[in-house]
């Protein structure tokens, strides 16, 4: 009798994990629809604020990219990317990954999701300067550097409402571009690691650093920057 009653709590309990299990995964998968949703949103919102950054139109798209990158990280794309960069590092070496080439095909279609026809056109940057920007995204995640851009960006916006009230000459001192143009080289730089292709499949990273990287483009191009 006794074994009899152990069996029964054993199978009562066994049950009770399995609806446990069961919850466990509704609220999983209700958790991943909401984040493929919210990912969903933001990619509509960064189409139209890359291609709001236009003379004349304020800073407004600028603060809205600002935002963008904050709740990227609550939809889980930059702790996507990092382990994704990760594992590809450790499966082929940190420069086995930066001596590949970005696949055209998935550049030329994000490209042109944010209205860009021609080729992106990207300054040489050296094995050893994509070297320090690598290790320091392996060391510290990508957060940080997105953190630094979305301030780019919000310092973008002000200047471009400045300039919407009181008409600035459109040329910035060389000095006061090396700062930002060295960290859009670096959101160049993990673009070209993030639409290497499916080999190495980044997620919606390299929709989000190729909006990243013709945004300021764009923004600081308007500020006289040629970076």
């Amino acid at each position: 009798m006794q074994s009899r009653r152990a069996f029964l709590g054993s199978t009562a309990a066994l049950g009770l994990v399995g609806a446990a299990g069961t919850a466990l995964d509704v609220h999983a998968q209700d958790h991943r629809h909401a984040a493929d949703a919210l990912v969903t949103e933001l990619r509509r919102q960064m189409i139209a604020s890359v291609k709001g950054l236009k003379p004349g139109r304020g800073g407004e798209p600028a603060r809205r990219i600002s935002g963008i990158l904050a709740l990227t990280t609550a939809a889980g794309v930059t702790a996507d990317f990092d382990a994704r960069l990760r594992a590809a590092v450790r499966r082929h070496g940190r420069d086995g990954l930066l001596l590949q080439t970005p696949d055209p095909k998935r550049l030329e279609a994000e490209l042109k999701a944010y209205g860009i026809t021609e080729p992106l056109l990207l300054k040489p940057v050296t094995l050893a300067e994509r070297r320090r920007v690598l290790d320091t995204v392996l060391a510290r995640g990508i957060g940080p550097l997105l953190e630094a851009l979305g301030r780019r960006f919000d310092t973008l916006s002000t200047d471009l409402d400045r300039r919407m009230v009181l008409p600035i000459a459109q040329t910035t001192p060389e000095d006061r571009c090396w700062e930002p143009c060295s960290e859009i080289q670096a959101a160049e730089v993990m673009m070209m690691l993030a639409c290497l292709g499916a080999v190495f499949d980044f997620g919606m990273s390299c929709f989000f650093l190729t909006g990243l990287v013709i945004g300021l483009r764009v923004g600081y191009s308007m500020r006289g920057c040629l970076c």
